[in-house]
């Protein structure tokens, strides 16, 4: 499992009994059947709790003992063991009757405890439930907290918790005690038993806002209340008292969560990026070895001053995910910068010629290191096959391993965009656009197959009418040889003609037949194989031998059969076409040429100047049949490839309509329960305007036209009638769209042909379109208007306003569009500062909210200098950077969780200018307004 450093959630059960405790069945036994306490210690380890609160009943009798077994077994490790962190605490009877938790720091001892109970005035037996503090609750949580303890209200709903209630939901304690006990503000949590325990309405009139925990109250290891079964995750680095106190401060579902399903906190998104490691970069990663620093698979936040190296980092993993590419036009060349390779002090640029960026990922339970080199240019991709043994691996980095990479210039720009988020929703994973993409490059390619061969059909068609007029004009001459006596005779020496060229055709095939058959000899004749690579003494390679000659055996027979079928076929034309001499088809075919010969004699004689014209009129007339016949199965073909073209652009705009209907799934799915940010897709566009760029593309007109494509008041224009008076329904609207669309495409191809104008655009405009070019046209067949995305965000959530984002200002798109870029993936995203320009309203509202329910769900990784992100976001690792002599790193001493006092006053001082400051800042804030309505000096 891989190590995660930062904050984790820890398995912690808050309240358990050892055999010191009087009311268990272990207070009693005795000799062998004694409960040692490493057997009690091996049960809390075998049910994998983390973190235990000792809390018998008035007394600590075992804390001692446990941390001193506790030391032995970490000493000689059983295989049972399992680390364990052990919190000295004590459920104390007070002397109204309820039981209060303390709870202590590892170091507390036995002795420290009965002090404490001396103090609170308990004189009893130590262990036993049943007496009471002399002092009040009031006092003893007051004593509890005074210690430096954290003081929790014991079992709130059942006898003996402050919340006890009889079966009519009454509160069994009195009301008043309760409330005074409350008003001490010393409790810094309440456990209950009930994971369905319906508070009462005492609880709701204090508006408590105390975290619920849970913890076994185990008595015995038989029954209910066992070691593993009810407990509470607590958010810590590792554990220890600060961190739990800060935990418990933060509350319920931030740092504690109650463990009554199977759910596992821990559990993360995949893939995640487990560390990062920057070599001789020009400010990073020098003087002391390579900069190397690991991160959250949650929240890590990378803090520091200007100039510190956070945003380096995030340029770093830029380039080694191969992410440079998804910058607008205008920041890639600002880009450029970082990426030059400056060797000298005095030239710009952050690479050096032996610069190395790497990173270890975790992928579907498979680690994997990617590594980017200068030299290279390019990201290696290696897998682990076994602990710190990597072999390379296939693949593009960049389609193996998403991530996404923003600045927060980056997100302005996709804010002022329409089609650039759109872009973005399609780089999602969850829409699986790469099936998709294939598709319709396969539809638009038999589509541009199609038109290319209708083009070639059209230009075979072309010569129909010159045909047609040549065979009139050709019947015409042969008319005159046809007339009289002649006619009859002519006819049957035309029609032995064509008789005999069919003859000869037939035969023909014959022999190409025969041809066909030899060339298939050729080519299954068996190849020669190489005989030296076996022995035939060795009896494996013998057997193996005669498998081959009984293959080539085969192949020979084969090749011998077609051999005597090819022989047989020549053996058949040669007796065919003697035969066919002496039919009786030839002697008439003979007789009729003898008459043949005889009409052109007497036309010879007749005076007829080329008596032969008519023996060429007859071929040139068959000639022309030949080619019309030609171009009659031309037209043909050409009617089913205009069948075929319009069913496939019939599928291409089906296709077209299901990535709209696929982004509609997906944002409605992702979005389902964003309190934030909503979205919806407007299929095909809303205006003429969002899609003008791209018609005027397509038909070649970059500028002028503009009555012509969008329209005035004598014209609809070819894009802006699309969205006249559309329907409001979305089926409707659909159904209405794509009518026009087919409408306008059939102009538009109209006007190429034709160039007739059209009711919604001048003469002009049919003019150009009649200079489209074949591939033109055909793309503007293809074209449809992109979709646009209608985002929303809350801004007022208390009463439920949505603004959209068009409408507000700069830093309110900005803050928008992030929130809803948080939410639309899984893979690892890196924020480059993304809270400039944006104001602590924005932040807290929008990004941190939206941070802190998505962190488990795809890992977070942020440079930034607002602590809202940081401290409200909760961030699990904090990475401190400073520069010291030129190169920036990462400062392992104040980085960390932020349940460690070194990490909290690190983003204090970086983030709100030290300690002094912030107290200052915030006295101002909370000072209060003077009640004479006068101006405070």
């Amino acid at each position: 499992m891989t190590e995660i450093i930062g904050s984790r959630w820890w398995k912690f059960d808050f309240h358990t009994h050892t055999p010191f405790s009087t009311d268990t069945p272990w207070h009693s036994l005795a000799g062998a059947d004694e409960l040692s306490p490493s057997a009690w210690l091996r049960k809390y380890m075998e049910a994998k709790i983390d973190c235990i609160a000792v809390t018998d009943h008035n007394g600590a009798g075992w804390v001692d003992k446990l941390a001193a077994e506790y030391r032995k077994l970490e000493e000689n490790p059983p295989e049972w063991f399992r680390s364990l962190t052990l919190f000295p605490g004590v459920e104390i009877s007070v002397n109204q009757g309820f039981h209060i938790l303390g709870i202590f720091s590892p170091l507390t001892t036995t002795d420290s405890i009965h002090e404490l109970l001396a103090v609170c005035g308990y004189m009893g037996l130590k262990g036993d439930p049943q007496v009471r503090t002399e002092k009040s609750c009031q006092d003893v949580v007051k004593i509890i907290r005074d210690r430096g303890g954290i003081c929790i209200p014991a079992h709130v709903d059942i006898d003996n918790g402050l919340f006890a209630a009889s079966e009519t939901g009454q509160v069994s304690g009195d009301s008043q005690t309760i409330r005074q006990i409350w008003e001490c503000n010393c409790f810094d949590a309440v456990e209950i038993r009930d994971p369905n325990w319906q508070p009462p309405g005492l609880w709701n009139d204090l508006r408590s806002e105390l975290a619920v925990v849970v913890g076994s109250d185990c008595h015995n290891f038989r029954g209910e209340r066992l070691p593993g079964q009810h407990f509470t995750w607590v958010k810590m680095g590792e554990p220890s008292f600060e961190g739990l106190q800060l935990a418990l401060h933060d509350g319920n579902g931030t740092s504690i969560v109650r463990g009554e399903t199977d759910a596992d906190p821990n559990a993360h998104a995949t893939p995640i990026i487990e560390s990062v490691a920057i070599n001789n970069l020009k400010l990073m990663g020098r003087s002391s070895g390579a900069m190397t620093t690991p991160l959250s698979p949650w929240l890590t936040a990378l803090i520091g001053g200007r100039g510190s190296g956070k945003s380096t980092i995030i340029d770093s993993l830029r380039i080694l995910f191969d992410r440079v590419g998804d910058l607008p036009k205008d920041m890639q060349s600002e880009f450029a910068e970082f990426q030059r390779i400056a060797p000298e002090k005095d030239k710009r640029g952050l690479l050096l010629e032996d610069t190395s960026i790497s990173a270890i990922v975790l992928k579907n339970a498979a680690r994997f290191r990617l590594t980017w080199t200068t030299t290279s240019g390019e990201t290696k991709i290696e897998r682990e096959t076994a602990p710190d043994v990597w072999e390379l691996d296939d693949g593009d980095v960049r389609q193996r391993f998403r991530v996404r990479v923003l600045s927060q210039k980056e997100v302005y720009e996709i804010s002022r965009d329409p089609h650039a988020l759109t872009n973005l929703i399609d780089q999602s994973e969850g829409l699986r656009l790469n099936d998709w993409r294939e598709k319709r490059s396969q539809l638009h390619a038999k589509f541009k197959r199609l038109r290319n061969d209708q083009r070639e059909l059209d230009s075979k068609i072309q010569p129909k009418q010159r045909l047609l007029g040549e065979l009139g004009d050709v019947n015409i001459q042969l008319k005159v040889f046809e007339e009289g006596d002649n006619r009859q005779v002519l006819l049957d020496y035309q029609r032995r003609g064509r008789q005999e060229r069919i003859l000869d055709d037939q035969i023909e095939d014959v022999g190409r037949l025969e041809e066909s058959i030899r060339g298939l000899v050729e080519e299954v004749a068996p190849n020669d194989f190489d005989e030296e690579q076996f022995d035939r003494d060795v009896q494996s390679d013998a057997s193996a031998v005669k498998l081959i000659e009984e293959a080539v055996a085969k192949q020979q027979a084969a090749a011998a059969s077609l051999r005597a079928i090819a022989d047989d076929l020549q053996a058949f034309a040669i007796q065919w076409r003697s035969e066919l001499s002496s039919t009786a088809w030839a002697t008439t075919k003979k007789r009729v040429d003898e008459r043949y010969e005889a009409v052109v004699s007497e036309l010879t004689e007749a005076g007829v100047q080329d008596p032969n014209q008519y023996r060429k009129l007859v071929q040139q007339r068959a000639l022309i049949e030949g080619e019309l016949k030609q171009i009659g199965e031309s037209e043909k073909r050409l009617a089913e490839i205009q069948v075929e073209s319009r069913d496939c652009l019939r599928e291409i705009a089906g296709h077209r309509r299901e990535i709209s209907q696929r982004r509609i799934e997906f944002l409605r799915d992702t979005l389902a329960d964003n309190q934030f940010v909503r979205a919806s897709v407007v299929p095909f566009g809303a205006t003429a305007d969002a899609c003008e760029t791209e018609f005027r593309r397509r038909v070649g007109c970059d500028q002028g036209f503009e009555r012509d494509i969008l329209g005035n008041e004598n014209y609809t224009g070819a894009i802006g009638h699309l969205f006249t008076a559309l329907p409001t329904e979305q089926e409707e609207r659909s159904r209405v769209l794509d009518e026009r669309l087919f409408e306008l495409k059939s102009g538009v191809e109209e006007m190429a042909v034709g160039g007739d104008s059209k009711e919604y655009c001048t003469q002009s405009f049919a003019k150009r379109m009649a200079k489209l070019s074949p591939e033109q046209l055909d793309n503007v067949l293809l074209w449809f208007p992109d979709d646009v995305l209608k985002v929303e965000y809350c801004h007022d959530r208390s009463r439920n306003r949505w603004m959209p984002i068009e409408q507000g200002s700069p830093g309110q798109r900005s803050a928008a569009i992030l929130a809803f870029l948080l939410s639309n993936e899984t893979c690892p995203i890196l924020l480059d500062q993304p809270e400039d320009d944006l104001d602590n309203h924005l932040i807290y509202d929008l990004i941190v909210q939206q941070i802190r329910e998505k962190k488990s769900q795809r890992q977070i990784i942020t440079a930034t200098h607002n602590p809202n992100i940081v401290v409200n976001g909760d961030a699990e690792l904090v990475l401190a950077m400073d520069a010291t002599t030129g190169q920036c790193r990462v400062h392992p001493q104040r980085s960390g969780s932020l349940q460690e006092p070194r990490v909290r006053a690190e983003v204090c001082d970086v983030m709100e200018g030290g300690r002094q400051a912030f107290q200052k800042r915030y006295k101002r804030i909370m000072l209060p307004a003077p009640s004479n309505g006068g101006r405070h000096v």
